[in-house]
């Protein structure tokens, strides 16, 4: 089992929930994918930068409390290092929320258009197809300080564990404080999707879940994709959709015209298969 398996889903029981607009939801019928946005243009402005601190902090704790020969000791205080060093430049991590939540207003408001938001609802099945028919990992967030520091402290431990074992030399051609980076570096992809999962304790409402998926660190990748966001250009690349219908359900959010709304979008759904059924938001939300 990989390092990434230990710490992600390839098997889940419940249904998770992705809140969008109705303008995404024609691009998803449009393009038969969903839209994986760059873990740097997310809601959360210290996206990753929290999950480092921990991170450092484990790492800390560790060396003060553990008992370690000098080259674990020298592997260890060069992991916090590295983490802190790459943090400083992103990796070409996207990331596709999903919540727990199927009808929360906190996320209507947050992440939807208003007057025109849906909720796409992924059932189990759905889920574990798009697990196993394309490049991504399913991790749940955590929220927990207690949560955080476990799955942090799990990730180190096995990090260590595997310089023990495999008893990498240093390299030749670096400084002797980052003899290991190279080592360290081909775990580059575990540690930050371990990382990904790391959410700020103000988020915990949402309950979220994430698609994760990597793209190689080149900028003129075909598979990295652009498009308009709020107050800048957002890049994103795309998560091909499989098996109609792609959804169980679609509940359309609180709306000025509900009943236009929810009629274009029974249309919209039955024309294209996108879904099992439509459903109409119970919450009495309004903001016009």
């Amino acid at each position: 089992m990989s390092l990434i398996e230990k710490f992600t889903f390839s098997d889940i029981k419940q249904s998770l929930y992705h809140y969008t607009g109705v303008g995404s939801l024609v691009g998803i019928a449009q393009s038969q994918s969903l839209w994986a946005t760059h873990i740097s243009y997310l809601n959360d402005s210290k996206e990753l930068i929290h999950a480092c601190e921990i991170f450092l902090k484990c790492i800390s704790i560790k060396l003060e409390t553990g008992s370690f020969s000098i080259e674990e000791t020298n592997f260890l205080n060069q992991l916090g290092k590295w983490v802190n060093s790459t943090s400083k430049t992103t990796p070409q991590l996207f990331v596709f929320s999903l919540s727990e939540e199927p009808c929360l207003l906190s996320q209507w408001r947050s992440y939807t258009p208003h007057g025109k938001g849906l909720c796409l609802e992924f059932s189990p099945d759905k889920i574990i197809e798009l697990l196993s028919k394309s490049s991504l990992s399913l991790v749940k967030c955590k929220y927990n300080w207690e949560h955080q520091q476990i799955t942090i402290n799990s990730l180190i431990e096995e990090l260590l564990n595997s310089f023990k074992t495999q008893a990498p030399k240093a390299s030749s051609n670096r400084h002797i404080a980052e003899c290991y980076y190279d080592y360290i570096g081909s775990f580059y992809d575990e540690i930050y999707f371990i990382l990904a999962s790391i959410k700020d304790e103000a988020f915990r409402e949402e309950k979220e879940w994430r698609f994760l998926i990597k793209l190689q660190e080149d900028l003129t990748n075909e598979k990295l994709k652009f498009r308009e966001g709020s107050s800048m250009i957002s890049p994103y690349t795309e998560i091909k959709l499989h098996s109609k219908p792609y959804f169980e359900s679609i509940t359309l959010g609180p709306s000025p015209h509900s009943n236009l709304s929810f009629s274009s979008l029974c249309m919209l759904t039955t024309n294209k298969n996108l879904c099992r059924c439509v459903k109409n938001s119970s919450i009495p939300y309004r903001e016009w």
